[in-house]
């Protein structure tokens, strides 16, 4: 990467991305496309576990998106227009499920006021988290191992993880026909705090061999994105711990499927 490629507003960082991650991997071409054929190719074998290919294969979009917005500062991915991101059927409908929970116990008027804009509060956030980002119950029953693959929602854990975003309702609520409430969305910001959040395979890496270096950091601390990235994640004192800095990129994960909207 050059700085005059991340300085052209008409840089496609996308593609760099992509051939970057590809190059690492030691993969010729369309390194990535390989691997996703082979993912889904692995659907086919009756001994894979399908959640855990379709997480790799839902996360694989985003997490290119957040690399291409870590080197481009005319990235169009802010919180006034946040990347969409979309997730497996079945994790949607059991999300917003879980989340008609919630709203039904926090009751409508304090529904209403996180649409419109309230942020939630500590507890809220923690009942948000722990509905939608929890552990399976049989999670040491397979042979996978991984924080992903342990995940009741692993398409979830691999792209929005813990919600951080107060606001992460405002205008994605909907009121139903019957006087009940429904989310459309969950806004959020797709960040790493270091190597151990950065758990998929190669992540911690590809990450650190993208942004650590002096044109980028300069770059993100210009942003008023920035958010401090642990580089050891090895069990160290504190004192010694190494940051460098990667880039806040707002995401929308879409809730809504097709037979949401009317006809």
């Amino acid at each position: 990467l050059t700085k005059d490629k991340i300085d052209n507003p008409n840089f496609l960082p996308i593609d760099t991305a992509k051939k970057f991650i590809a190059g690492l991997l030691g993969l010729a071409g369309e390194g990535l496309e390989f691997l996703k054929g082979k993912a889904e190719a692995a659907k086919k074998d009756i001994t894979t576990r399908v959640e855990a290919i379709k997480a790799v294969l839902d996360a694989t979009e985003p997490f290119l998106h957040f690399l291409a917005h870590q080197v481009n500062p005319f990235s169009p991915w802010t919180e006034k227009n946040p990347l969409p991101v979309e997730i497996d059927g079945n994790e949607k409908k059991e999300i917003k499920n879980d989340i008609e929970e919630l709203f039904n116990e926090w009751g409508d008027e304090r529904v209403e006021e996180l649409n419109n804009g309230s942020p939630m509060n500590a507890n809220e956030m923690s009942q948000l988290n722990k509905k939608i980002n929890s552990d399976k119950p049989d999670a040491s029953d397979d042979n996978y191992t991984g924080d992903v693959f342990d995940a009741k929602y692993q398409s979830a854990r691999m792209t929005l993880n813990n919600v951080g975003n107060p606001k992460a309702f405002k205008g994605n609520i909907k009121k139903n026909k019957d006087g009940s409430y429904t989310p459309t969305a969950i806004e959020d910001n797709y960040v790493f705090e270091g190597d151990m959040d950065a758990s998929a395979p190669g992540a911690p890496k590809i990450i650190k061999a993208l942004i650590d270096n002096e044109i980028i950091q300069n770059a993100i601390k210009k942003s008023g994105l920035d958010y401090p990235y642990r580089k050891d994640a090895s069990d160290i004192p504190v004192e010694e711990w190494k940051y460098i800095l990667n880039k806040n990129m707002p995401i929308k994960l879409n809730l809504q499927s097709i037979l949401d909207f009317p006809s």
